[in-house]
């Protein structure tokens, strides 16, 4: 994709969470299909990791949705690549529940000294052992174009961790 030349393109933004009970059970490549050959969009920008934290792919690396009937990111990259069209993810960055709910020590601690339920603290190790590690699944497992990190420059905190002061 060139983005210099890109102009049209198409979000799904639905944050994968817990209670998810029908992941991509509605999707199929022919609907895909359709949908490229009618509109002819430059790229499609497919949900990846939402702020919940939850894919909707069946990663290794950290929490899938339990609702994945299909995988979804695989039917749009299989038609998306096969049209020419770009595939780009969203991907939730430093705001992560699941991973603080599964790691609270990778959490951005509050001034009162509790922690964030949302914000993890770009000091501690879930860049290494969650983010980057995910990032590096997804892109050798389905070639995506680009990659959308959302929210970190809102979802940013205050951190008083000791790694943080």
């Amino acid at each position: 994709m060139n983005r210099k030349n890109a102009f049209f393109g198409f979000h799904t933004d639905f944050h994968a969470h817990a209670e998810d009970t029908e992941l991509g059970a509605d999707l199929d490549e022919a609907m895909v299909e359709r949908l490229l050959t009618r509109v002819k969009p430059d790229y499609i920008q497919h949900d990846c990791k939402g702020h919940y934290g939850y894919t909707c792919y069946p990663t290794k690396v950290g929490s899938a949705s339990p609702g994945i009937v299909k995988d979804s990111l695989r039917i749009w990259r299989d038609v998306t690549r096969r049209h020419g069209v770009a595939l780009v993810i969203h991907y939730s960055g430093i705001m992560d529940r699941a991973a603080i709910q599964q790691h609270p020590e990778w959490a951005a601690v509050n001034a009162d000294g509790s922690i964030d339920e949302w914000a993890t603290s770009t000091f501690g190790d879930y860049a290494e052992k969650l983010l980057i590690p995910q990032l590096k699944e997804v892109i050798a497992g389905y070639d995506v174009d680009a990659v959308w990190v959302d929210g970190d420059c809102w979802a940013a905190v205050p951190d008083y961790s000791p790694a943080a002061l």
